[in-house]
């Protein structure tokens, strides 16, 4: 297909390779302009006295007024900064392409910081939604302490043997 610069548009006559080259090379420098904006917020949320002003008191509010962004995005760009410490490997495959604001904002949300690589590893092939999921719901206080007994597992065994032998 030879290389898609970022100034490629596709036509309706396009193949679904050249579609795919277009759709991976603007996503990748989507997210790496997300990162740049992450850092912006690293950036003010040390140095709180240097923008704020009237009417801007928040870094949201400073990130929607000097990029035109949604405060649904800035939201998500704020949440990533203030836990970008915590997690520098998920931020630094945000910077390279390869991890949407999208899919680490719930990273940054939810998850611990001690999960950061095993997240970066695993994020860039889920979808939004699976990642959202994993990053809420997974236990991720859970102990061996928490686990269930070996009795408890065989009685579970028990009762679905016998349930695959009564619809037998």
């Amino acid at each position: 297909m030879g290389d898609v610069s970022g100034a490629t548009l596709v036509d309706r006559s396009a193949e679904i390779g050249l579609v795919d080259a277009v759709l991976d090379s603007a996503a990748g420098h989507l997210n790496a302009q997300h990162a740049r904006l992450v850092s912006a917020a690293v950036w003010m949320l040390d140095h709180v006295r240097e923008w704020q002003g009237d009417g801007l008191w928040t870094p949201e509010a400073y990130l929607r007024w000097r990029t035109g962004i949604a405060p649904a995005t800035a939201s998500k760009i704020v949440d990533v900064a203030r836990r970008a410490g915590e997690f520098p490997a998920c931020v630094e495959a945000l910077g390279r392409g390869e991890l949407s604001l999208d899919q680490l904002a719930p990273i940054a949300r939810h998850a611990p910081g001690w999960c950061d690589a095993q997240m970066a590893g695993v994020a860039p092939r889920c979808t939004v939604a699976q990642i959202s999921k994993i990053a809420r719901d997974y236990p991720w206080d859970l102990t061996i302490d928490d686990m269930a007994a070996p009795d408890d597992v065989a009685a579970c065994d028990d009762a679905a043997e016998s349930d695959s032998a009564e619809q037998a």
